[in-house]
């Protein structure tokens, strides 16, 4: 890890995206383990419990990332239209960008 120079810039995902990430990732945890455990009572074998889990992490896991990716659109266009607003006006965009929950630090 390189020491911070004076010109690196912190940014932070906002609130939003940062959950549905967060979200989706426990989800798909949960839902692997839910499918594995149930499979496994219910006398399945090892191969159709594999391969039950392996078409829940595939399905779950596409779902989630369109989720995830609509979400993250949606924020970025947000951001976008903020920004361009605050060159028209002159104003400072970080100013915009304080409701947001995205905070750049400079």
């Amino acid at each position: 890890m390189s020491p911070k120079t004076k010109d690196d810039h912190e940014f932070y995902l906002p609130v939003l995206v940062e959950l549905v990430f967060r979200f989706s990732g426990l989800f798909l945890v949960m839902i692997t383990l839910t499918v594995a455990i149930v499979s496994f009572v219910s006398g399945a074998s090892y191969l159709q419990i594999v391969f039950r889990t392996g078409i829940a992490i595939l399905v779950v896991g596409i779902l989630l990332v369109i989720l995830t990716s609509k979400v993250s659109t949606g924020v970025l266009e947000v951001v976008r239209t903020q920004l361009a607003e605050a060159r028209k006006t002159g104003a400072d965009p970080r100013d915009k960008l304080k409701n947001t929950g995205t905070d750049i630090k400079a």
